[in-house]
């Protein structure tokens, strides 16, 4: 896996070279809210379309396509 840190910010980047995705990491604080719905997350007011989002090591990774990377990073 590739991480990268997003500048500014306590987001993290996750590249999985098996399966080529990518994920948004976002820590499970106080300082974030979500709204979890059926084909999309509601991350701090923003709306972020995956079908693939889950818990894990105290974050909530969301895979996200290149043109949400885009507006993210």
């Amino acid at each position: 896996n590739t991480i990268s840190h997003i500048l500014g910010t306590d987001l993290t980047l996750v590249l999985d070279k098996k399966d080529m995705a990518v994920y948004l990491l976002v820590p499970l604080t106080r300082n974030h809210k979500f709204e979890y719905k059926g084909n999309y997350i509601i991350v701090d007011g923003k709306q972020l379309d995956s079908d693939i989002f889950f818990r894990k090591d105290a974050c909530q990774w969301i895979e996200i396509d290149k043109e949400t990377l885009s507006k993210v990073a």
